[in-house]
């Protein structure tokens, strides 16, 4: 859901990989814990996997993705919300 709520299949600028899956697991991450799961170990070494993957790439999690990962799991968040 987050990869399809980020545009990740319509943005160039982000391979698949990288960035891109930092973004989701991210989002995924901290939705499940408004929700009350601990995903933190997993979580944790999967986003920090595809950060080095990143960072061999030359790119880095800057502040334009954390504002697209909260937005997109605010607004995850309220749909399930509303739906329960």
């Amino acid at each position: 859901m987050s990869h399809a709520r980020l545009d990740h299949l319509y943005r160039k600028d982000l391979p698949r990989g990288g960035i891109a899956e930092a973004e989701a697991e991210l989002s995924t991450y901290l939705v499940g814990a408004h929700f009350g799961f601990d995903f933190r170990e997993d979580s944790a070494a999967y986003i920090r996997g595809w950060l080095e993957h990143a960072r061999a790439d030359g790119k880095g999690l800057g502040k334009e993705n954390i504002d697209r990962v909260m937005n997109n799991a605010r607004w995850l968040i309220n749909e399930i919300s509303a739906r329960l």
